[in-house]
């Protein structure tokens, strides 16, 4: 995948500069042609919504050649389903750093007793969503689609078990007396908190609201 791609055709179309894309660059080999094509299929997602990624439109914004999606993926349903995986893929590594700097501060607060101290929490939390706003749109829109199609719905509920599975030790660190249902709860509020703050960004969210709402949603989790 270039650091250039063009959008509408290949002739006339504008240059789209991707020299600040967020997404990786891609080398030209099977697995990373079919890899960049999920890749944008998750921009035109998150930019224009589930409509917006034809299987056209997804070469034409991976910089690949007519035919290539259906060469991966037979079907625009095969595409939006390994799309999904993708997602999950890229998640993953937020998810992990958010769950460490959380899992560090209960730590903390265990051995001194004291308050428990948000403030490499909140980072974190804004880490994920500053570095692709875009991905977030296309989560929530696979989110809506996954409401309206059985099969999608299931891929993302098994996506999401990882993630419940990584929060499970930290809700029974919290205090939680039913860490599995409470990991699944802390995990939905989270991405309600992101998903308010990409409609309605909060200029002191790393200072304010994510500190409150981390410190509310843990303490709520302790046994009462």
């Amino acid at each position: 995948m270039s650091c250039s791609i063009r959008r509408g055709g290949c002739d006339d179309a504008p240059i789209v500069d991707r020299s600040t894309d967020p997404r990786p660059a891609h080398r030209n080999g099977p697995a990373d042609r079919r890899v960049a094509l999920l890749d944008a299929a998750l921009h035109l997602i998150g930019s224009g919504g589930m409509r917006a990624a034809t299987q056209r439109a997804v070469e034409r914004e991976a910089g690949l050649p007519h035919g290539s999606t259906t060469y991966y993926f037979r079907t625009r349903d095969q595409l939006i389903e390994a799309a999904v995986a993708r997602l999950v893929e890229l998640d993953a590594r937020h998810a992990d750093e958010l769950a460490h700097a959380i899992s560090m501060a209960l730590a903390r607060r265990s051995a001194t007793g004291g308050e428990l101290d948000v403030g490499a929490i909140a980072p974190a939390l804004d880490s994920w969503l500053q570095d692709d706003r875009t991905l977030h749109l296309a989560r929530t829109e696979l989110f809506l689609e996954a409401a309206r199609r059985p099969e999608v719905r299931e891929l993302m509920i098994a996506g999401g078990e990882r993630f419940i599975r990584l929060a499970e030790p930290i809700a029974l660190s919290a205090g939680s007396d039913d860490p599995a249902r409470d990991a699944q709860i802390g995990v939905a509020m989270l991405l309600g908190i992101m998903l308010d703050q990409l409609w309605r960004p909060a200029p002191d969210f790393v200072t304010e609201v994510a500190p409150r709402a981390l410190r509310k949603l843990l303490a709520a989790l302790s046994v009462q």
